[in-house]
């Protein structure tokens, strides 16, 4: 498991996702489910706002939460998927650690070569302290700042 600072987590996205001609499109990051390997993109989360998705669902959650996929634990799992990184099982390689201190477990960043070609290993490292389901559902904070998501 690796842990970044919040900001080194940031640039790390405005590097893959940025360009010098232009400020960064945070709706153009693109994540990794861990568990079916579904890539999304934070502005596709905003179909479903009204189901309570955020700009940060998408390094969180896999969008199968709000588009109705199939269990992360089933057998025979198709994309995408339920996953959510705050929940009983981690399966975050990174964890982001917030000027408070607060560690919020993250999907990978997709790169170039994970759109499209299902050929990602899935991770399966726990990424979770001992916490109690409690604690670990207020693993939901933003991660993406008010704002960057345009």
């Amino acid at each position: 498991m690796r842990e970044i600072t919040h900001e080194e987590w940031l640039k790390e996205g405005k590097a893959l996702f940025g360009t010098a001609n232009r400020p960064t499109n945070y709706r153009a990051w693109k994540f990794v489910c861990p568990v079916c390997e579904n890539v999304a993109s934070v502005g596709d989360y905003e179909q479903y706002k009204d189901k309570g998705a955020t700009p940060s669902s998408a390094s969180q959650e896999c969008i199968g939460r709000y588009a109705g996929g199939r269990s992360a634990m089933s057998i025979g799992l198709s994309q995408p998927c339920d996953y959510a990184a705050f929940g009983l099982i981690g399966l975050c390689e990174t964890v982001v650690v917030m000027p408070d201190g607060t560690k919020i477990p993250v999907f990978e960043f997709a790169r170039p070569e994970d759109v499209g070609s299902g050929a990602r290993e899935p991770a399966h490292r726990d990424c979770q302290e001992a916490r109690s389901p409690a604690e670990r559902l207020q693993g939901r904070a933003m991660v993406l700042e008010p704002g960057d998501e345009s």
